[in-house]
């Protein structure tokens, strides 16, 4: 019999991550609140959490962070780096809670981005991927540091928008001095609200 000395690396970790866009789609312009969450089942906290993300396209034809960028975190007690108008978002010094009783820990990230497109009336898909290299965090009981099991990514269109409008009056026809009821209606076909 022969001895294989070939081995194999088995990595096991307690962390996992995800990622959305709220609303999924904006106008050339328009801003999305971006949610980071991480999760931890593990019984120990991880420490030293650290996240870099860095948002698709380029400064014209991208996703930036917004020009006011409301960025906060659950992660503490970590800082969050979010300068407007660049293309990177990054946690340092974090902590994800433990798993408790079932319940697993977890913290987000949270920064409002904009969408940018020089040809707004073509639409483009954008898809923010935070490769699992690009986070990472220390289990406290033991001082291992962990990355999470997959990557996290997400998708957020930047089109345009549009809405019909509607408008009526009941009755149709008034005579003398009687009365007549206006009625506009907004119609929204995108599958986006629009506000404002």
């Amino acid at each position: 019999n022969s001895v294989d000395s070939n081995t194999a690396t088995l990595t096991v970790t307690a962390m996992s991550m995800s990622k959305a866009f709220y609303p999924t789609i904006v106008q050339a312009g328009g801003s999305s609140m971006l949610v980071i969450t991480l999760v931890n089942t593990s019984d120990s906290p991880l420490i030293n959490l650290q996240v870099t993300d860095t948002l698709p396209g380029t400064l014209t034809n991208g996703l930036v962070i917004a020009p006011i960028p409301n960025a906060s975190t659950t992660c503490a007690p970590g800082s969050v780096t979010a300068v407007a108008g660049t293309q990177t978002i990054s946690l340092t010094g974090g902590v994800l809670p433990a798993q408790v009783g079932g319940v697993p820990g977890t913290c987000t990230i949270t920064v409002d981005v904009q969408g940018n497109d020089s040809t707004p009336l073509t639409g483009t898909t954008y898809t923010n991927t935070i490769p699992v290299v690009n986070v990472s965090g220390t289990v406290q009981s033991t001082g291992v540091a962990i990355r999470p099991q997959a990557q996290a990514q997400a998708d957020l269109g930047v089109q345009p928008l549009v809405f019909n409008i509607t408008k009526g009056t009941d009755p149709v026809f008034i005579y003398g001095e009687a009365y007549s009821v206006l009625s506009i209606g907004l119609i929204n076909p995108n599958n986006t609200a629009l506000t404002g």
